[in-house]
């Protein structure tokens, strides 16, 4: 049944064959045209298993009859090589070209996600905090804008922080400048401690017979005449201001003077100017003391009380006068009894036990 089902429609497929003499120029157009315009050869046996068999036979039936077809007769009968040639070249065609394609669309993808992840860690380059130039940026900025120069390093086994220039030598603070006619302020830095040593910084000088001390840190700042003014707040200040206004408001000429700007004003002051212009000018009442011993009885910032102990040279004796002035008018001024005179009372003693020696004669 094979056979005899296939042989009649053989005609058709080859209804012109070639001649003899030149079957292959003829071959390859016939074995397309039929096979690609006539798709019911194959239609019909899709679906049945046995369309491949009578193909086979028809090659083997059709090899007798046909001697110059044989060559051909495969490539033109055979369903194989014809609807299943295209569709397989086609398969074949679409292979070929995949792993190319594919080959080549891989090798854009990896470019693709290699070029992302560079600029992504560009990105987190410049945006990531500079933690290790931060480090040196001080240094190359010192040495690079600092006119001057750096110190050498320290030793490896002393610390960085341990190293500290030369100490300056120490000099007793100075006032600050003040402007005419008002004391200099005294500085912060100034000691209030009770001096229990003379003060070291003092120079001595002589008025009328008197030796007076004099210090560049406690004053007098100011000399104008017999006017020797402006002492630091402190107590070596209210101390070194205590001699010099005692002495100053007895001894200079200019004493009227001294009174009025150095003398606290009320009855002491009063009292004290009317028995002074009793006495005339040079008269000597009784001799002079000279310095020889201070002791504190009492100082706050506002009020010193100072015992001055006066050596007579003529008799040896001591005598000790309770002197108190007052900070006033930003300088330390004498405060008078209410009779005019210096002390409350004036005490004798015979030694300098309990007092701080100092003099300057």
């Amino acid at each position: 049944m094979t056979s005899t089902h296939h042989r009649p429609p053989e005609p058709p497929i080859h209804p012109t064959p070639p001649p003899p003499t030149s079957p292959q120029p003829d071959t390859t157009p016939h074995t397309a045209a039929p096979h690609t315009a006539a798709p019911h050869t194959a239609a019909p046996h899709t679906a049945a298993p046995h369309t491949a068999a009578p193909h086979t036979a028809a090659p083997r039936d059709a090899a007798p009859r046909d001697a110059g077809l044989r060559d051909t007769a495969p490539r033109d009968t055979a369903p194989r090589d014809t609807a299943p040639r295209d569709t397989a070249s086609h398969g074949a065609d679409f292979r070929d070209a995949s792993p190319r394609g594919a080959s080549r669309g891989a090798a854009f993808w990896v470019a693709a996600v290699f070029v992302t992840l560079v600029a992504v860690l560009a990105v987190m380059v410049l945006l990531r905090p500079d933690r290790e130039d931060t480090a040196d940026r001080p240094v190359r900025h010192a040495s690079s804008r600092s006119a001057v120069p750096a110190a050498p390093p320290p030793s490896p086994s002393v610390p960085a922080w341990a190293v500290t220039p030369p100490a300056a030598p120490s000099l007793p603070p100075t006032p600050a400048a003040a402007a005419p006619g008002h004391c200099p302020a005294t500085p912060a830095t100034a000691s209030q401690d009770l001096p229990a040593q003379p003060p070291a910084d003092v120079t001595w000088t002589v008025f009328h017979g008197v030796a007076e001390p004099a210090s560049r840190e406690h004053g007098p700042h100011r000399k104008e005449a017999d006017v020797h003014r402006c002492f630091s707040r402190t107590p070596t200040g209210a101390l070194i201001a205590a001699w010099q206004i005692a002495t100053r408001f007895v001894l200079a000429d200019g004493w009227r003077r001294v009174v009025d700007e150095q003398v606290m004003p009320g009855p002491g002051r009063d009292a004290y100017a009317e028995q002074r212009r009793q006495v005339n000018a040079g008269e000597d009442t009784g001799g002079k003391g000279q310095l020889a011993a201070y002791a504190f009885a009492s100082y706050t910032p506002d009020v010193a009380t100072v015992q001055l102990v006066s050596r007579f040279a003529a008799t040896g004796h001591l005598q000790v006068n309770t002197v108190t002035v007052v900070w006033s008018g930003g300088d330390w001024r004498l405060r008078l009894q209410p009779d005019g005179s210096i002390s409350p009372s004036l005490q004798a003693v015979t030694s300098l036990a309990g007092f701080v020696p100092w003099g300057g004669v």
